[in-house]
């Protein structure tokens, strides 16, 4: 057990059947999905321009709720949509939801008011596979006339019920999960909260990815008029990306699937060695053995499990990195052999002799595998 090389030291294997690994630590959480700082799930958001007849620039860094004029009383309504398929396997229930959007700007230059119904709504099933484009008409994007919109008209795809998810009970479903009232009185920078009063869809978008259409965000309680709409900071906002859209659950019995990253860069490719060591300095686990690795950016992960497959308890781990570069080669120099002088001699081991060789800035190191009387260094 005290070779230098611990890859030669014993080890004791065992053929087992059943075999069920402790569980990981069972939490009530909330867990947040938007595209903060560590975050970074997938989101899409846009909102539909009945103006131009088509998405109005979903990759803008706001989104637009309420009526305008362009020659006609417009509705802008919304779409939204978060990838929560993170949870599948890892919770027991679902037991709260919020939508949360902050305020970029109020227009209320047809006039103010007050508590206007502001409305989330589940996108139909027949709708789901909208897709926000990075530009006002993108192929394959929704557009306000068209869930799916191509150069080739004949190639279109309707929405469901009509243009702009207009059809209650066909493009959307027809009670809201969650109500906002909004003044314009109300500032820039204020959040918004919709909290859910229906949760019974969620477990299925959870276990079920395709199965999610997001969000429809309408607001039905605001007098039509040329100019009444809020914008709200979307997914792509930059000048404070802690105001993007967020969709927060409350969820019971989550067991994460542990995984901590460990990247690193190579200024050449070579053969990689890497530990993770607890607070005192003894290696818990060893993810990689002289393993090649190609220049660059790379990255390898932990589970958060020690040597022997079980869960590390709570504290601080560190990791470490040898990386030899790729061609370095060894030059023999002598054999050194078995000391064959009397014990008393000054020499590494008399029985097998050196077997190792290390060098620092203080001096070269020699090693043996066993002694009878001579030290082992």
């Amino acid at each position: 057990s005290e070779a230098l090389d611990i890859a030669q030291r014993p080890v004791l294997e065992l053929d087992v059947t059943g075999y069920t690994p402790p569980a990981p630590p069972v939490r009530n959480i909330v867990f947040r999905f938007d595209k903060s700082p560590g975050g970074d799930k997938a989101v899409e958001d846009t909102y539909l321009n009945p103006g131009i007849g088509a998405i109005s620039a979903p990759s803008a860094p706001t989104m637009l709720i309420g009526s305008a004029g362009y020659g006609g009383q417009l509705i802008f309504p919304g779409l939204l949509r978060f990838d929560v398929s993170a949870l599948a396997g890892n919770y027991a229930t679902v037991t709260g939801a919020r939508l949360k959007l902050t305020i970029h700007a109020v227009n209320a230059t047809s006039g103010a008011w007050t508590n206007a119904a502001f409305n989330l709504y589940r996108i139909a099933p027949a709708n789901r596979a909208w897709r926000a484009g990075v530009g006002r008409i993108v192929e394959g994007s929704a557009e306000w006339n068209y869930l799916s919109f191509s150069s080739n008209s004949a190639a279109c795809i309707p929405w469901a019920g009509s243009a702009g998810l207009s059809v209650s009970g066909t493009d959307y479903v027809a009670t809201p999960v969650a109500t906002a009232l909004i003044s314009s009185t109300a500032t820039n920078g204020t959040v918004i909260t919709w909290t859910f009063t229906d949760l019974s869809f969620l477990k299925d978008w959870i276990d079920n990815k395709d199965n999610n259409a997001g969000f429809l965000l309408k607001a039905p309680g605001l007098p039509s008029a040329y100019q009444r709409w809020v914008e709200f900071n979307t997914s792509v906002t930059v000048d404070n990306i802690a105001t993007r859209p967020v969709l927060e659950l409350d969820v019971t019995g989550y067991t994460p699937a542990l995984s901590f990253p460990v990247t690193y860069t190579l200024a050449q490719p070579g053969k990689v060695s890497a530990i993770v060591s607890d607070a005192s300095g003894r290696v818990v686990r060893e993810l990689l053995h002289a393993a090649p690795q190609l220049a660059g950016a790379n990255s390898i992960a932990w589970n958060g499990l020690d040597k022997n497959g079980l869960q590390v308890p709570n504290g601080t781990y560190n990791w470490k990195l040898l990386a030899t570069p790729s061609g370095l080669t060894a030059e023999y120099l002598m054999r050194l052999g078995v000391n064959v002088n009397s014990h008393a001699e000054r020499w590494p081991a008399n029985t097998i002799g050196p077997t190792a060789v290390a060098a620092d800035a203080t001096g070269i190191y020699v090693t043996g595998g066993q002694s009878e009387g001579p030290p082992l260094m």
